[in-house]
Order: C-alpha cells, then structure tokens, then sequence
C-alpha cells in the first residue's frame, strides 16, 4: 500500500484548490461540480493542492481530499520531467486516497489502487491529461481511465483525472463497505447496456447512479467511403437517438461516434430541463485514438456552453473492446458531471418542492 512521501513537510491545507477558473467569473471557480471542488460523487471531493520544487530537478506535490466533511491528504515526490510533472500529481491523489480508504474502509480486505500511466495527448491542439490506474480488491483487478482538460495546469488536470477515474469505485467502497462487482462486469465500459431501463421509462439518471444508459448503437459502412452511426440513450425518464454520418476511416468513425453520443445526451439533458435552466449546449471538439506502452484508449475532447460560459470536457476509456464502443463510452464519461448534476437538482426539487436550477455556479 502506497504511503505520502515523508519527505515532504506536512503544511496546512489550503483553503480552496488554487484551480484555474473555467468560467469567466466568478473567479477560481473550477469546472468538477462546485467551487469547492466536487466530483461527480456527491460526498467526495478534491480540497486543495501544491506543487513546488522541492530541490533542483525534484518537484513535490500534495494533495487534499473531502469525504463527508472529514479531510485526507497525499504526497508524492518526482522528477521535474515531463512524465514525472504528471505522474507525480497523480500519484500524490492516489495516496490521499488511500489514506482515507485506510481510515474508512469497512470491508475484509484493503482494497488497493495503482497508477499504470499518466500522459498528455493532443485532441485537435487541444492538451488533455490521461491517467490510467488499476483498482483492486479482493484480488479482482479493475482498470480503470479518464481524463481531464489541460487548461494551463497540467498537475491540477492529472489530479482531477485520477479523481475522475477512481471516484465512483472509492465511493462505491466506502459507501458499501463490500466488493465491488466482477471487472468483467464494471471495468471498461461503466455504462452498461441495459434495455430495461429504457423500456420501464425510468430516468437512467437516477436508477444508474446519476448516469445515462447506452441502450444500443449500430454502425453502417456505406458503398462509397462513407458510415452512419446510430447511439441510443435513455434517461431523464426517456430515451433519444443521435445519428451522424461521416467518412470511413478511424478520425471518421471516432469523431462521428462521439458527435452522434453527444446529440443524444444533449436530447436528454433537454428532456431533464437543462437547456431551460442553464441554455446548455454541447459541442463536439474532437476524438483521437492514443497508443501509448500497451495501451489503446480513445480520448473525446467536448464543450458545454452553460449561461454563455465555456466548460471544456475530456474522457477516455480503453479502445479494446472496440472504438464504435469506446468513443461512445468515452463521450458519456465526458459528461458524467453535468448528468449528475442535473439529476442531484431534479432529486433536490423532488424533495423539497422547489427549484431544480442547480447550484449557484451553474447559475452564474
């Protein structure tokens, strides 16, 4: 099990993450879920971090980390070099993870958490951060991938994609306190298909945990170089295609399939009054497939226009079971956030009777 790097002094926390602001103003507001740093998971939450040199060529980073008011830091120590200015950062996330695992994890056996990569890719000369780990528990490996847009700060960006990657199945462990299910079941492809949800006409929003359900998807290859892509979703107590069609090759197929996803989640987020409340609109930005070691990943690269504020969005997931699917599955873990935000603000309407605009920053 991972400890902090003891050769980083401890220092008090910060009192909010020195994040680089996403919206125009208000300023230092970040684009996870609120401006304290909120994932996707509605306890679990990133505080603050450092980064500083720690002697010349070593650069060290600390990271804090909330679960449900209680605060869990990390550390980790690297070269100043490009592959150690973003494994360092991630790392240093890992450990705070770990360090509230060891705290408040009830099950029978520790679970573990392990950085395989950290890399920077280029979508389209956009910088986005790829971090891929592996989740353990009970000897059942599970691989886990995000990422994160690079908007200036690429160890804030690697930070938030470890976060991003791991922060369902952490919450998921210390909130169940048991195994998680087979990874052949959960690793790859988060979103699972699943008919039923579609067909009973419940929100998939809010049977799946905040997320939408892919339903189905088809490829159509065309006689003269060209394809059609079909995505079905279902949420928000409907479901809703996306078709684009596009040329024939790899760029082709990937860009498509992410613009087709994205039609279909901004259908949705519609349906559950997103555009009412906030003008949202989606925008696709590209999709890249990155080789890199033994990995094969997809990486999907969007934009949210919300209240005429600019939010960039990134997700990437393993290409190995097919880049129709991972281009797919990478789109819907790039809007992850903004689905389960505007399922948590129907849920708190639902509740209390009010309003269901969201928080203020989406506001803004």
């Amino acid at each position: 099990m991972a400890h902090p790097d003891r050769r980083i002094e401890p220092r008090p926390r910060p009192e909010t993450d020195p994040a680089p602001a996403v919206f125009d103003e208000p300023e230092g507001r970040t684009a996870i879920d609120e401006p304290t740093g909120r994932l996707v998971d509605d306890s679990l939450r990133l505080v603050g971090h450092t980064v500083e040199e720690v002697r010349d060529g070593v650069v060290g980073v600390e990271v804090w980390i909330e679960w449900n008011g209680r605060t869990f830091s990390g550390a980790a120590v690297g070269p100043d070099a490009p592959a150690g200015r973003l494994r360092t950062p991630a790392l240093a996330a890992l450990r705070a993870l770990h360090a509230c695992l060891q705290v408040l994890y009830e099950g029978p056996v520790q679970p573990g958490l392990v950085l395989e990569n950290a890399i920077q890719a280029s979508v389209d000369g956009a910088s986005v951060i790829v971090v891929s780990l592996t989740a353990s528990e009970s000897a059942r490996p599970l691989p886990l991938t995000a990422a994160w847009a690079d908007q200036g700060s690429p160890a804030l960006a690697a930070i938030l994609a470890t976060l991003h990657a791991t922060s369902r199945t952490v919450t998921r462990w210390l909130g169940q306190g048991r195994p998680v299910e087979r990874a052949d079941d959960a690793a790859r492809d988060e979103h699972t298909d699943a008919v039923g949800a579609a067909a009973t006409g419940q929100s998939a929003a809010v049977t799946s945990g905040g997320r939408l359900t892919l339903v189905d998807f088809a490829v159509d290859h065309g006689p003269f170089g060209s394809l059609d892509i079909g995505v079905r979703l279902a949420g928000f107590g409907g479901s809703v295609d996306g078709r684009r069609t596009g040329i024939d090759d790899e760029i082709g197929l990937l860009e498509s399939g992410a613009s087709a996803t994205l039609q279909a989640i901004d259908e949705l987020l519609r349906l559950g009054g997103w555009k009412e409340h906030h003008d949202g609109d989606l925008r696709s930005a590209g999709a890249r497939r990155v080789r890199t070691g033994e990995q094969n990943l997809v990486v999907v690269l969007a934009e949210a226009i919300m209240n005429g504020h600019r939010v960039p969005l990134a997700g990437a997931t393993s290409a190995d079971r097919g880049l129709e699917r991972a281009c797919i599955t990478a789109t819907l873990q790039a809007t992850n956030a903004l689905v389960a935000e505007r399922a948590a603000a129907i849920a708190r309407a639902a509740g209390s009777g009010g309003d269901d605009s969201g928080p203020d920053w989406i506001q803004a």
